[in-house]
This record gives structure tokens, C-alpha cells and sequence, in this order.
């Protein structure tokens, strides 16, 4: 009778009890093939880029991999992992249109590009016909869009009270409300727009809601993500923008745009970012994802809102900090301040 030794006994059996769930480095370096790719995300490490494919993996991402785009001409053989879904055939990009609709439900910001280590990078191109707006409603979107430039172009002249904010995100941020008279001596004061900053370890956002009459009107949003804890000075990172379009607390409008910068921005406004204003997409009202959207932002405006109208008066010097006291998967759904 032979024996097997034990270490080899051991060796075997720690291997066949490892988790399914988590990609084997062979599994994550295999060549695909050449084709196109929905990208998911991009990491410094590949055990950074196996872990967020994992958890896309348990939201339902059955064919989530992860490769080194340093092999690859059309990825721009840069030193990061992505996080892909694919490849989908070359002569075939509807099929990958297809995925990438689906796929834009979990991940935002999701786009598809070409895989190849002999091509130069070319985007998937949606066919997706644009959406047509009546006269009348274009006339009304212009007429709010350019309030809000007046707005936001007046700020200099208008009260400013600036709050921390805590529990939003990892790395806390400021809150910065923006008003016609001094909040301090008008507690019925008229709240124009308030500025959210949150940092995190991945990247950093901001929000600028637009108030008329106490009803949310308008919504910038701008987030940077970082492929790693801290953005690479002069280096690519990934962003997105958009603008929401509100009539009657309820959103009518939403455009979108997301790529690439070198570098970011540390204070993006829509004055700063009207080069691109004509590169916005509209989303399909009809997507289910539009609804809710505008559901969460809705809330969340109102939230901000009464959080920001409440008076609070601190020493001088030191901010009031407004800590969120309620959350949920949406975000913070109750603040709370306090000197």
C-alpha cells in the first residue's frame, strides 16, 4: 500500500476547500481573446480588482473577469487590472450594446471598448436613436438651466453657511448652503442652492442642489474615481457628470457624461464643465432606473433642504457639523445638526 505524505494531504485538501466565489490568478491572467468588453472598473492590485469582481459576481455578473490591461494596445497598456465582463464577438457590437445597458443598471458607469493587443482603443458606439423633446419642454429645460447659471454666477453676492458633514462617507466632507439673505437674523431665509462635498478613499464627489420657492429645480453632480486611495497628480481617472431636470418635484430630465480626464477637477461647476455640455447623453425616461433616480434625489433635495434651513449658530470659527443620523442603500436619508 503507498501512503501519501501529509503535507502533500494537507496541500490538497486546503486547495479543494478554497472559496469558489473568488477568481484563481490563472482564471484572472487567461487571454481572452480579442473582442468587446463591457469595463467595470479599474485597480492598482489584482487582489483589489478579484474582490469588487466578487461582489459583482454575487449581484448577479455571472461572466465577471479580471485581466492586466498592461498586455493589451487598445487598453492603453496601462499598470491596472480591470474588472470586464466578456468578450463579446468583434462583428457583433449590438450584442455588446445589449450587455452594457444591463450591466449600466448596477454600475453607472460602465462603458464598452474594444479588446485587443494590436488595435488602438476604440469605444463602443450605442445606435440607440436620440430622444426627441416638444418644443415646449426644451423651451422650459433652457429656461432652468439658465437660472441656475445666474445662480451659481451670483454666488459671490449671496450668504454662505458652510457645515461639516460626517457619516456620509469614509472621509467625511462639507455641506454649504447658499442664500439671498444672512441665515444668522432670517431664519425664513430664501435657500438658492446648497453645495455637498464628500471624500472617500476611491475618490470624491459633489452635489449642487438649485431651490426655487423652496422646490428642487436642478441637480449637478460630479464624482472622480481613483485607481487607488489617492488620485495620481497629473494622472487619468475616471469621472462622471450629470444634470437633472426637475418640474412640479419631479424629475423630467436627466443627461449624463462619463469618461476620462487627466487629472481632476477640485471645484467643478457648470460653468467649468460647459466645454462639455454638448457631449451629455439623455437617459431614457423610459428605463426603470430613471424613476428611481429621481425618487432618491427628490428625497434627498428635501432632506438637505430642511437640514439647511434649520438654523444653527456655533462660535465663532468653528462650523456647525451636521452628522448623518439615518441611512439607507440610497445615501443619508436624515441629518442632523448641531453646533
Amino acid at each position: 500500500m503507498r501512503y501519501i505524505p501529509l503535507l502533500l494531504l494537507i496541500s490538497f485538501t486546503t486547495t479543494a476547500c478554497q472559496r469558489s466565489d473568488v477568481p484563481t490568478a490563472s482564471e484572472a491572467v487567461s487571454d481572452p481573446g480579442e473582442g468587446w468588453v463591457i469595463a467595470l472598473g479599474a485597480f492598482k492590485t489584482e487582489e483589489a480588482a478579484k474582490i469588487a469582481a466578487t461582489k459583482l459576481r454575487k449581484k448577479g455578473v455571472s461572466d465577471v473577469k479580471v485581466l492586466w490591461m498592461g498586455d493589451y494596445t487598445s487598453l492603453g497598456k496601462k499598470d491596472l487590472w480591470s474588472v470586464y465582463s466578456g468578450p463579446f464577438p468583434k462583428g457583433k457590437p449590438d450584442v455588446a450594446t445589449t450587455k452594457l445597458q444591463k450591466l449600466k443598471q448596477l454600475v453607472p458607469d460602465a462603458y464598452g471598448l474594444l479588446l485587443s493587443k494590436t488595435e488602438v482603443r476604440r469605444a463602443l458606439k450605442s445606435k440607440k436613436a436620440k430622444l426627441k423633446l416638444p418644443v415646449a419642454r426644451k423651451q422650459k429645460f433652457s429656461t432652468i438651466y439658465k437660472q441656475v447659471k445666474r445662480m451659481e454666477s451670483k454666488t459671490h453676492a449671496y450668504f454662505k453657511d458652510s457645515r461639516e458633514v460626517w457619516g456620509a462617507s469614509t472621509e467625511g466632507g462639507e455641506m454649504i448652503g447658499i442664500s439671498r439673505r444672512n441665515p444668522r437674523f432670517a431664519p425664513n431665509h430664501d435657500l438658492k442652492m446648497v453645495e455637498i462635498f464628500l471624500l472617500g478613499e476611491m475618490g470624491r464627489s459633489k452635489q449642487v442642489f438649485f431651490f426655487s420657492a423652496g422646490k428642487l429645480i436642478f441637480v449637478f453632480e460630479h464624482s472622480t474615481s481613483y485607481s487607488g486611495m489617492f488620485p495620481n497628480v497629473g494622472g487619468p481617472v475616471r469621472y462622471s457628470e450629470d444634470h437633472l431636470y426637475f418640474l412640479d418635484e419631479r424629475l423630467e430630465r436627466w443627461l449624463r457624461l462619463s469618461g476620462e480626464a487627466e487629472g481632476f477637477e477640485a471645484n467643478p461647476t457648470l460653468s467649468s464643465t460647459a466645454s462639455r455640455k454638448d457631449k451629455l447623453s439623455p437617459i431614457d425616461p423610459r428605463e426603470t432606473y430613471f424613476s428611481k433616480k429621481g425618487q432618491k434625489v427628490l428625497r434627498q433635495g428635501k432632506e438637505i433642504f430642511r437640514a439647511m434651513s434649520t438654523p444653527c449658530t456655533s462660535l465663532p470659527g468653528r462650523p456647525c457639523k451636521c452628522t448623518c443620523e439615518a441611512s439607507s442603500s440610497e445615501g443619508c436619508t436624515r441629518f442632523e445638526c448641531s453646533p
